[in-house]
């Protein structure tokens, strides 16, 4: 072998072979993103319900509106009414009469005058009141004095229990009639009335 072969050879064998490019990176791919977390849904809780009160029950004393009875002349129903001011109230009636073949209706104005107690019964009081109002009567009554129509004049004194929804009452109402005839009639009687608190 002569010697420009073997230097060329021994070149050939020291050549490194030429490097391959650097392959590019792939590209990661994303990783997925997780879902989001499902919201928590809390039961609401059911509203609480009002408790149901009714607009009428028994009230803590005398007050308020009353419902009862009025025995005497007339006999029938009676109803009052009295207001945050305990001096004031109205009252009205309701009453028939088999014997007589009539129906009268009244409704007064009350002003209480004097609440007086008793040093005995501290529990109770007594109011002394007087009003005006107006009756009317309807029906055959055999009785020539007594109007149609009329003003009445009522003067009465109660029982007040101070923790009791109950009053009774005794009560005089001269009448001045004034249709038909112009005349004087007088209705007198008792009653009791139960109280109610009206909210």
């Amino acid at each position: 072998m002569s010697p420009l072969l073997f230097a060329c050879s021994f070149a050939f064998a020291q050549d490194p072979a030429p490097e391959a490019p650097p392959a590019e990176p792939t590209p990661a791919e994303p990783a997925a993103e997780a879902p989001p977390p499902a919201p928590v849904v809390t039961p609401e809780a059911p509203p609480e319900e009002a408790p149901n009160e009714s607009p009428i029950q028994l009230a803590e004393r005398p007050e308020g509106l009353g419902v009862g009875v009025l025995l005497g002349a007339p006999t029938g129903l009676s109803v009052a009414y009295r207001f945050d001011d305990p001096r004031h109230a109205v009252a009205g009636g309701l009453a028939w009469s088999v014997s007589s073949r009539d129906v009268q209706v009244h409704l007064d104005y009350q002003l209480v005058l004097q609440r007086y107690e008793s040093e005995e019964v501290d529990t109770v009081d007594f109011p002394i009141y007087v009003g005006v109002g107006a009756r009317f009567r309807a029906g055959d009554s055999p009785y020539r004095n007594d109007p149609n129509f009329g003003l009445r004049v009522p003067f009465g004194v109660a029982v007040h229990p101070k923790s009791l929804p109950i009053e009774g009452f005794v009560e005089v109402a001269p009448i001045v009639g004034l249709f038909p005839d112009t005349t004087v009639y007088v209705d007198a009687g008792f009653g009791v009335r139960v109280y109610f608190g009206v909210n």
